[in-house]
C-alpha cells in the first residue's frame, strides 16, 4: 500500500479506538448510578436481558458494517458507485428482513430464552426487540461510510449512541422504580429492567438519525458520482443478496461460538443456583456483580476489535485491485 493510504488507515483506526474508549468509559461509568437507582436484583435482570440481548443482536446485525464495507470497498476501488449503491440497498433488505425475523423471535421466545430463575429479566428482553431491528440498518449505514474509508460518522455515532443510551436508561429507570414503587417486588424489578433498556434502544435510534442525516448530507455528492458511473455491470439483486450472506455467515458463525459462552455461562449458573436452592433475589444479585466485571473486561476486547474493522476497506479495495504488495507502493 501507499504511504497515502497508511496515513488514511491510522487516521482511521485511530478514529474509532478514540471512540470505543469514549463510549466504554460512559458505559462503566453510568452502570453504578444505574445500578444504584434500580437496585441490585433489578440490575442483575437489566444485565441479563442485555447478555440475551447481544446473542439475538450478533445473529441479526453483528457482521453487517463488516460485510457491508468489504463488499463496497471492492467495487469502490473500480469506481463501480453504482454496483456500490446496490450493495447498500440489498444490505439494507438483508437487515430488515433477518432483524425483523429476530426481533419476533426475542419477543416470542423470551420465555425459553431466559429460564425461570431470572423470569423478571423477560420483559427487559422483549423490550429490547425493536432495537434489535434497529441495530442491522445502522449498521449497513455504519459499514456503507467505512467502505468510503470515512470511519468519522461510525466513530461520532457511537459516542452520541453511548450518551443517549446512559441518559435515557437513568431516567427510565428512575421512572419505573418510583412508578412501581407500591407494586409487587417482582413487578418492580421487572419493570425497572425494562426501563433501563428503553436506553438501549433510544440510544440506537439517536444513532441511527445520525447516520441517515450524514447519509442525506453526502447524498448529493455520492449521486453525482453514480451519474458519471460509465464501468458498472448492474449486478442484480439476487447476486447482491448471496454475496452478502456468504460474507456475513463466516463472521456471523465466529463471532457466535465466541461469544455464545456468556450466554451458556449465564444458564449454567441459574440452574446450578436454583439446584442449590438459592432464592431468585439472590440470584439476580450476584449476577448483577457479575455484569459489572463483564463491562471492564470487554473495554480491551473492543480496543483490540477497531483495528481490522477500520482495515476492511482498504485490504478489500487493495486485494480486489490486484495490488497484494506490502511496502511497495501501488502496482
Amino acid at each position: 500500500m501507499s504511504k497515502k493510504n497508511d496515513n488514511t488507515l491510522v487516521k482511521n483506526a485511530s478514529f474509532l479506538m478514540i471512540a470505543a474508549l469514549i463510549s466504554k468509559i460512559i458505559g462503566l461509568i453510568y452502570k453504578s448510578p444505574l445500578s444504584n437507582t434500580m437496585g441490585k436484583e433489578s440490575f442483575g435482570c437489566f444485565q441479563f436481558a442485555q447478555n440475551v440481548y447481544f446473542i439475538l443482536l450478533m445473529i441479526a446485525s453483528f457482521s453487517i458494517p463488516q460485510a457491508v464495507s468489504k463488499i463496497m470497498a471492492e467495487r469502490l476501488a473500480f469506481k463501480r458507485y453504482r454496483d456500490a449503491q446496490r450493495i447498500f440497498k440489498g444490505a439494507l433488505l438483508y437487515a430488515v428482513v433477518v432483524g425483523g425475523a429476530i426481533s419476533i423471535f426475542c419477543v416470542a421466545g423470551a420465555p425459553i430464552l431466559v429460564p425461570e430463575r431470572m423470569s423478571n429479566a423477560r420483559l427487559a428482553l422483549q423490550f429490547l426487540a425493536p432495537t434489535i431491528f434497529l441495530s442491522g440498518i445502522l449498521g449497513v449505514f455504519r459499514g456503507y461510510f467505512q467502505a468510503y474509508r470515512n470511519m468519522l460518522p461510525t466513530s461520532i455515532s457511537q459516542i452520541v449512541e453511548q450518551i443517549a443510551v446512559a441518559v435515557v436508561a437513568l431516567v427510565m429507570a428512575n421512572f419505573m422504580v418510583h412508578h412501581f414503587a407500591d407494586a409487587p417486588e417482582d413487578t418492580l424489578r421487572s419493570w425497572s429492567a425494562a426501563g433501563a433498556t428503553i436506553g438501549t434502544g433510544a440510544g440506537v435510534f439517536t444513532a441511527l438519525l445520525f447516520m441517515v442525516f450524514v447519509y442525506q448530507v453526502n447524498r448529493k455528492r455520492i449521486q453525482k458520482k453514480i451519474a458519471r458511473d460509465k464501468v458498472s455491470v448492474n449486478e442484480s439483486y439476487r447476486h447482491v443478496m448471496k454475496i452478502i450472506i456468504l460474507i456475513v455467515a463466516p463472521i456471523l458463525l465466529s463471532a457466535f461460538l465466541y461469544n455464545v459462552n456468556g450466554y451458556i455461562n449465564s444458564m449454567i449458573y441459574t440452574t446450578v443456583s436454583g439446584v442449590k436452592g438459592i432464592k431468585n433475589s439472590v440470584v439476580e444479585g450476584l449476577y448483577a456483580e457479575c455484569g459489572f466485571f463483564l463491562t471492564i473486561i470487554n473495554i480491551p476486547l473492543t480496543l483490540s476489535s477497531t483495528a481490522p474493522t477500520s482495515m476492511m476497506p482498504e485490504v478489500s479495495g487493495a486485494y480486489a485491485m490486484g495490488n497484494i504488495a506490502v511496502g511497495k507502493g501501488e502496482n
